[in-house]
């Protein structure tokens, strides 16, 4: 078995002039380096798509090729026979980068003039969508008062014990791929990890043993995955990938970065007849697979009235790139709307 590292990128937004992987190839014991435009040849672009939210997400490649977009992008991925050899050739890639200005908050994104961090999208807006319910403008022209808030929750990362980890094994005797891989959803990995990488499903294998926690996360369609995976095929080699607390933290993803302004049409006497929400979700650089977040609005516009009875209620849900680590799901990712409502009432 031969053993994975990433060099990832130590900044938020710049162009990738140069990628230099000759000395780490010739490092002892390192088996094979594969850059972003080389693994572009043996793998799929990924593209997250959710028409319910009217989702404009851009293709990305496993391995950065164009730019990075957040710190810890991944440049290249090392493999070698363990891992301390792995991470030191690591050290050894050269990377020249032409830095750009980094889009940091989702004011910077919305801001006239600001970085794109896609250059083919319109906007750093990568969806919007308004869902109307009863009579909204009858509720809010019949009220005693309207009652508002604005409530924001912070960015945060689900941490379980066990950070990512895969091992995977292609045997090209039966040309078989089998994972052996943290994932929340199996079923989901193996049809689109076998899709990204080419590998027929009927030959694709996910194995899930105990898992060390994930709160949401392991349900992503992590590009490391794909990358160990697609480099297994290609050595015809097992290939493991363990991450470390620091790569965790900086890359695989995080959650709840959201702003919601929100009111509620009221009588004097305390009857509810209405409400509004906005809700603005910071969604980070790369749209997460299978489902980006905000796709979980959609969740949290069924649920915002909860028991109470209304005669109307809108909710307006914006996403928006940033050059941060993808958002993904922890937790009951739409929970914001219970925590908005309560508060609200």
């Amino acid at each position: 078995m031969l053993f994975a590292a990433f060099v990832r990128s130590p900044v938020a937004h710049a162009r990738i002039v140069r990628v230099n992987a000759d000395a780490a190839r010739a490092f002892p014991g390192v088996a094979a380096v594969f850059t972003g435009a080389e693994m572009a040849e043996i793998t799929e672009p990924m593209r997250a798509d959710a028409p319910a939210v009217n989702f404009v997400g851009a293709p990305y490649q496993v391995i950065a090729t164009d730019k990075v977009r957040f710190v810890g992008d991944p440049i290249a991925l090392v493999i070698a026979k363990s891992r301390a050899i792995a991470e030191d050739a690591c050290e050894l890639v050269d990377v020249e980068l032409m830095a750009l200005e980094p889009v940091a908050s989702v004011a910077a994104a919305l801001a006239p003039g600001a970085p794109k961090i896609f250059d083919e999208l319109e906007s750093n807006i990568v969806g919007e969508i308004v869902w109307n319910h009863g009579d909204v403008e009858e509720a809010f022209a019949a009220a005693d008062r309207v009652v508002s808030r604005t409530l924001v929750q912070p960015r945060m990362g689900n941490n379980p014990i066990e950070c990512r980890a895969i091992v995977a094994n292609y045997d090209a005797w039966s040309d078989e791929l089998t994972l052996y891989a943290q994932s929340q959803s199996p079923h989901l990995h193996r049809s689109i990890i076998a899709a990204l990488v080419r590998q027929p499903l009927e030959r694709t294998r996910v194995v899930v043993g105990d898992v060390g926690g994930s709160f949401g996360l392991k349900m992503t369609i992590h590009r490391e995955w794909v990358a160990v995976a697609a480099a297994s095929k290609a050595l015809r080699r097992a290939v493991k990938w363990t991450e470390d607390r620091n790569e965790h933290l900086a890359a695989a993803g995080h959650a709840r970065e959201e702003t919601v302004e929100v009111e509620a049409a009221v009588l004097d006497d305390g009857t509810l007849l209405g409400m509004r929400a906005r809700l603005v979700m910071d969604h980070g650089a790369y749209p997460a697979l299978p489902m980006p977040g905000l796709l979980y609005a959609n969740a949290m516009h069924i649920l915002i009235p909860g028991a109470y009875r209304l005669r109307g209620v809108r909710f307006e849900a914006v996403g928006v790139g940033t050059n941060k680590a993808s958002y993904v799901a922890f937790r009951g990712p739409w929970a914001v709307e219970t925590w908005v409502r309560e508060v609200l009432i």
